[in-house]
């Protein structure tokens, strides 16, 4: 989470240098691999990522042919995610059938407790993750700082429930 950020625009079809700033963004400078990968995939140089944080404020269009991005300001209110950085740290995918947890923030709740990349949601307070979709299923993992949540996770042949805290991780 950085401060603020501000991007500009020296669009041709702009007379005058466009400036857009925002407060509290996530974002990343990247290096390594993950920017050689990721350069390779698009044909240029990536440098960073912008977060959800930053782009929930808009409505996206990417015109690819042109090579255009357009940012529309959507009102302050129109995401309820007032939680989306206060949950227990895991990040989940759908791989076949199975809710898998396929990274767990170091330090959070899921780590104390000792959850790891690659067990199972099972159930959420005792709601089985069989019907959830990930999306559902990530925001039912967010919620008020202290607040808590019953995880039946398995790991290996055996289930295991937990009663984690969620806690603002960034």
């Amino acid at each position: 989470m950085i401060p603020s950020i501000e991007l500009t625009s020296f669009s041709g079809a702009l007379k005058e240098p466009q400036a857009l700033r925002q407060p509290n963004v996530d974002a990343a400078v990247i290096g390594g691999e993950m920017s050689a990968m990721l350069s390779r995939a698009v044909g240029e140089p990536v440098h960073g990522l912008l977060g959800y944080s930053f782009l929930k404020r808009y409505r996206v269009t990417l015109d690819y042919p042109h090579r255009v991005l357009w940012l529309d300001p959507l009102p302050k209110d129109w995401d309820g995610r007032h939680y989306e950085y206060s949950h227990v740290g895991l990040q989940v995918e759908r791989r076949r059938s199975a809710a898998k947890i396929v990274a767990v923030a170091e330090g959070s709740p899921a780590a104390v407790a000792g959850i790891v990349a690659g067990d199972e949601i099972v159930a959420l307070d005792g709601e089985s993750a069989d019907h959830l979709d990930v999306v559902t299923l990530s925001r039912r993992l967010e919620g008020p700082p202290g607040s808590k949540i019953r995880l039946t996770v398995r790991h290996g042949g055996s289930d295991r429930t937990y009663t984690l805290a969620r806690r603002r991780l960034l």
